[in-house]
């Protein structure tokens, strides 16, 4: 209804209207408190012109249209300090019209020194209201700023008291840490004395660990040199005696370096009653865990069945020949027994061939009787009497 109206009012005061405008100026008038305020909106976006038939529709407009209301006005009220400078005025202004009463009742002979007294007096009940409200104010002000003295004085108290109370905690803990590193520094004392032996042994230990690689490495660069530059040589006696002794040690100390690599396999040790461990880890064969039984015993029978000629361990090489003929021999005593017991087996079979080709008969050969005749359903039933039914018509006679 109102979009209506103001389309036919638009097209009476601009010669043209659409649906945009019409929302727009809609729009406008709900946004607006009172026709002043919509014609200030046309006015700042220039959509109309300040005419009176402007006016008219405006203040239609809102008539019909619901608007915004108008917001309250917020009334700011005194303070108490201006409520206090308020009341001591009026006590002042009582205070002067009073005066002013008395000097009605002065003497008529001296009207123009009454006239600068009264003069005089209200201009000092002026001076008396205006310090009277100075004096208010600066009470006020003293008494706000001894407040903030105070909470200040307050928080400094509380801080002082806070921290000697920290300062007594950290001379509390002080003295503790200074017993506690006495303590500590003596168990040290006791401890080193038992820990440094200890600690001297693991020393010389990977000392010596060291010095024996050097060692070696010089004894085997020695000997390398004694069977490079005097294997052709005529040495003496004691000559070729070092020679041999440096030649022993050497292999000596392989064969100790072997043996203890023999001793860092992973096996089971007696636990210790000293240091009371108990072994967490067993000693179990890797290829076992990869490969399984099955797979070893393969290999097994593979390795003692292959030839290996030009071994240089004889024993090794004789006790592998007897294996393998432990085998071969085991294997053609197994196969007499197969073949005894296949031969038995087919003499069993013999004797009861004729029964075991009558059972086969039995199952195989097919029977004498008839089929028996196949189930009629019902609606072949019905299919055979019709065709009966048409052949004895006289079509077919």
């Amino acid at each position: 209804m109102a979009a209506s109206w103001v389309s036919d009012q638009l097209h009476t005061l601009l010669g043209c209207s659409d649906h945009t405008t019409v929302q727009y100026i809609l729009a406008l008038a709900r946004k607006s408190v009172d026709a002043e305020e919509l014609l200030d909106r046309f006015r700042s976006t220039e959509a109309m012109r300040d005419t009176p038939e402007v006016r008219r529709f405006a203040s239609e407009l809102m008539a019909q249209v619901p608007h915004a209301a108008p917001k309250p006005q917020k009334v700011i009220q005194p303070s108490a300090a201006e409520l206090r400078a308020r009341e001591i005025m009026r006590l002042n202004r009582r205070l002067k019209t009073v005066e002013s009463e008395d000097e009605d009742e002065a003497p008529v002979k001296k009207p123009k020194k009454a006239i600068f007294s009264v003069q005089d007096k209200k201009t000092k009940a002026k001076h008396a209201v205006k310090e009277s409200a100075i004096d208010e104010m600066d009470r006020l002000n003293a008494e706000e700023e001894r407040d903030l003295r105070e909470r200040d004085e307050l928080a400094a108290r509380i801080r002082q008291r806070d921290k000697e109370k920290t300062r007594n905690v950290v001379a509390k803990s002080g003295k503790k840490a200074e017993e506690e590193a006495a303590k500590r520094l003596k168990m040290e004392t006791i401890d080193r004395r038992k820990i440094v032996p200890e600690l001297r042994e693991e020393s010389r230990k990977q000392y010596l660990a060291k010095r024996k690689d050097d060692k070696l490495d010089e004894l085997e660069k020695i000997v390398q040199d004694d069977e490079t530059f005097f294997a052709n040589e005529n040495l003496t006696a004691r000559e070729k005696a070092d020679m041999k002794y440096r030649k022993d040690v050497l292999e000596y100390a392989r064969k100790h370096e072997r043996a203890a690599d023999f001793l860092k396999i992973k096996r089971y040790h007696v636990p210790d009653a000293k240091t009371k461990s108990i072994p967490t880890e067993y000693v179990e064969d890797p290829d076992e865990v990869q490969r399984g039984d099955g797979r070893r015993w393969e290999d097994d029978r593979l390795a003692a069945a292959r030839a290996e000629y030009g071994a240089r361990d004889r024993e090794l090489a004789l006790f592998r020949l007897l294996l393998r003929l432990f085998i071969l021999v085991g294997a053609a005593q197994q196969f007499a027994n197969l073949f005894c017991n296949f031969q038995k087996r087919e003499e069993f079979e013999m004797v009861l061939d004729d029964e075991k080709i009558d059972f086969i008969q039995a199952f195989q050969m097919p029977g004498t009787s008839d089929a028996p005749d196949k189930a009629i359903s019902a609606a072949q039933k019905k299919k055979m009497s019709l065709a009966e039914t048409r052949k004895s018509l006289p079509v077919y006679a």
